[in-house]
């Protein structure tokens, strides 16, 4: 069983198994999100704020949507948070996620192969071990 927490939707209490939305806040936002998706078929070149007045899901939820990844719009409403360029979905442009992925990685670097060391020896550089000394010694 999960700990006792606030829907961030509806305020309901609930156990949480570490999902923000209750069971039924959860079944609400998959329909309001078929609704979405439906009406995006029908209009595949509608934006975000044509299909959240067509039906009646706020805009925040469908833009939530399309940053989930789970909706694609046709023109680049979204912005890149990282530089601001226009995107379909997501939350970063192509570029600045490739960037944001060879910095988290390490690999900016540059491959093994332009004079640079070996994987596993990129990998001990890059492990550093502490001990604590004793007082009295």
């Amino acid at each position: 069983m999960g700990q006792l927490v606030n829907c961030r939707r509806c305020g309901r209490l609930f156990a949480s198994a570490g999902a923000a939305l209750c069971p039924e806040c959860i079944e609400a936002r998959e329909r309001d999100f078929e609704r979405v998706r439906e009406w995006l078929d029908r209009h595949p070149r509608g934006t975000a704020s044509q299909a959240a007045e067509a039906t009646g899901v706020p805009l925040a939820e469908v833009t939530g949507f399309i940053r989930e990844g789970r909706l694609r719009l046709a023109g680049g409403e979204l912005r890149c948070e990282r530089c601001g360029t226009a995107i379909p979905n997501g939350r970063l442009c192509a570029s600045c996620a490739e960037e944001l992925e060879r910095a988290v990685t390490g690999s900016a670097r540059g491959p093994a192969s332009q004079g640079q060391a070996s994987t596993g020896a990129r990998r001990a550089e890059r492990l550093r071990f502490h001990t604590r000394r004793s007082p009295d010694g």
